[in-house]
């Protein structure tokens, strides 16, 4: 792959770490970061770290860990190090991004209603996909006999397209403006305005598939779906909403108390007071990918925490990091590595506030946090 190599549009290096702990990435966009994708596990010329932004760009990092011993390792102690491969620029603020199955190509949408396809073999950056409205989310797919990138749109639409084409393979009309999905083979599930969940089979012929009822009151802004125990396929998804509140939702539960919510990102309650408790949006969450249960959400109170859906308890949780408990910086969203020893997050401004408390001379941060102890079941 040439781009990772010493050709490509490269812009630079970072490597500063202020702890083991924690690694800060240098070169970041200069708005508020909108995705962050790590490549799976399948990826063979290392593991790289994507994200979009509102400054309309995606960037792309290489990520090594070391141990402490001088070696690459994968004990608990290790310390890491970035850096920037590439950058690409869309004509509107980039919302989503995803990598192909084989790692090799990244996929983006945004704003400027359009859909991306950066091959990073050949550095090549070409529109696939286009909707009237803007693109907020994005997906791959790859069934028996078709592989894919999916689309999601305010333009209450979500597309199927196999990037040879200018048409799409296949489009859904939605009853309302698309805001997310998540998608694991063979379940897709959308997020759209009014609170609605669609369920999608995405098999040899993918089709509408349920309509979940929502759980939560508020605007659903984020979701994420979790395997079975086994880890052998999707059992069901957690969504959040601005309510600072999570519904945990089973595909076949075997009792209804199985789905449930629960609160989070809220500020302390103030008994001795008429002031109402502070409520934060929850803006994404990222499953762990070895220990099932294990979830973590990410605020607009600037704060991440680590939560064990199956015990219903919180194992770690984070109060206001690197915002200076600055109420105008959230943590945008958040990603886990394959192995689930990494933890990225970017703190920046939330646009839901509205543009005029925006300081455009405060830049993002993306973070990447070692939470090989942390992001784990708490012992019995």
């Amino acid at each position: 792959m040439t781009l990772f190599g010493n050709s490509g549009s490269s812009f630079g290096s970072s490597s500063n770490s202020n702890s083991n702990k924690e690694h800060f990435i240098q070169e970041v966009p200069n708005d508020t970061v909108s995705r962050l994708r790590f490549t799976g596990a399948n990826s063979s010329n290392g593991q790289f770290l994507a994200s979009t932004s509102w400054a309309n760009d995606v960037r792309i990092w290489q990520v090594a860990t070391q141990s402490s011993g001088g070696s690459f390792g994968n004990n608990g102690n290790f310390q890491m190090a970035t850096q920037a491969k590439a950058m690409k620029n869309h004509e509107g603020p980039v919302l989503d991004c995803c990598w192909t199955g084989d790692n090799t190509k990244l996929f983006s949408v945004g704003a400027d209603k359009k859909g991306m396809l950066w091959d990073l073999g050949a550095d090549s950056f070409n529109q696939v996909a286009a909707h009237d409205q803007p693109i907020t989310c994005c997906a791959y797919a790859k069934g028996n006999n078709y592989e894919c990138m999916v689309t999601g749109s305010l333009d209450k639409t979500i597309k199927m397209w196999d990037m040879r084409q200018s048409t799409p393979a296949k489009t859904f009309n939605c009853p309302e403006r698309v805001y997310a999905m998540d998608l694991m083979m063979p379940i897709m599930v959308a997020v759209t305005a009014d609170k609605k969940l669609l369920g999608y089979r995405m098999d040899n012929d993918p089709s509408e598939w349920k309509v979940f009822e929502s759980q939560l009151k508020q605007q659903l802004r984020c979701i994420s779906i979790f395997k079975n125990k086994n880890g052998t396929e999707p059992f069901g998804f957690a969504c959040g909403s601005i309510e600072g509140r999570v519904a945990i939702h089973n595909f076949q539960p075997d009792k209804p108390v199985d789905n449930f919510t629960f609160k989070c990102h809220r500020g302390p309650n103030n008994t001795s007071s008429r002031d109402a408790q502070e409520i934060y949006p929850v803006n994404d969450i990222a499953f762990h990918p070895n220990y099932t249960g294990l979830l973590a959400t990410v605020g607009s109170d600037g704060k991440y925490t680590f939560w064990d859906k199956d015990n219903r308890t919180k194992i770690h949780g984070a109060q206001n990091m690197n915002t200076n408990n600055d109420p105008k910086k959230s943590i945008s969203c958040c990603t886990v590595d394959h192995e689930g020893k990494i933890f990225a997050y970017s703190v920046g401004y939330d646009w839901h506030r509205g543009h005029e408390s925006n300081d455009p001379n405060t830049k993002p941060q993306i973070v990447l946090r070692n939470v090989v102890d942390e992001f784990k079941p708490k012992s019995k």
